[in-house]
């Protein structure tokens, strides 16, 4: 029984081959073959990328682009910012060991009583600083990063007050993203 089932099924694909070859024949006889068609039309991998595609990728690189720029000028904008907290902490020490060789007051080390006030008046007063410190103020001499010189106010003790002396940046208003501290200097021994 499983011989003459085997049998069958293979006459049956006989068949079944003999008539595809005779219709292959036939048409190689009477000049109806087909043969492969060569479209005009293009794969994916050869036609490029559509104006969509590309303005998908220009979006997406303005995009990214922008995000770096912000975020660039936040990074400098801090560096800016730790570098004045750096030299203001270098300037009141400066000032403290000022004050203790010299046994003066800022106002009488630097000769004015509102250095923020007069800016042509600071480079003298870092100046007058330094010598009497005995140190070098040529970094805090060039001024803030952000080109302003900056802020002295030798107000202590002023008109037989007992108000502290101050440093700081000046327009700290013009750098909101920044917060430096106003150091207040002490050491007047006429303030406790």
């Amino acid at each position: 029984m499983g011989g003459g089932a085997n049998n069958r099924h293979k006459h049956k694909t006989h068949a079944l081959n003999g008539f595809h070859n005779s219709i292959h024949m036939t048409q190689l006889y009477t000049g109806t073959t087909k043969q492969p068609r060569h479209d005009k039309t293009i794969t994916r991998h050869q036609r490029g990328f559509t104006i969509v595609e590309l303005l998908i990728v220009i979006v997406v690189i303005a995009i990214l682009a922008a995000i770096s720029i912000v975020a660039y000028n936040g990074v400098q904008e801090r560096a800016r910012a730790s570098q004045a907290s750096s030299e203001l902490r270098d300037l009141a020490q400066a000032i403290t060991m000022a004050r203790e060789s010299s046994g003066k007051t800022l106002m009488q080390i630097t000769g004015s009583n509102c250095t923020r006030c007069y800016p042509d008046a600071y480079t003298t007063s870092i100046s007058r600083i330094a010598s009497a410190a005995g140190v070098d103020l040529s970094h805090v001499a060039d001024g803030d990063p952000w080109g302003n010189s900056y802020s002295l106010d030798e107000n202590e003790g002023e008109n037989g007050g007992c108000s502290r002396d101050s440093i700081t940046i000046q327009n700290q208003a013009n750098h909101p993203s920044v917060t430096i501290p106003t150091i207040p200097l002490g050491g007047y021994s006429g303030c406790l």
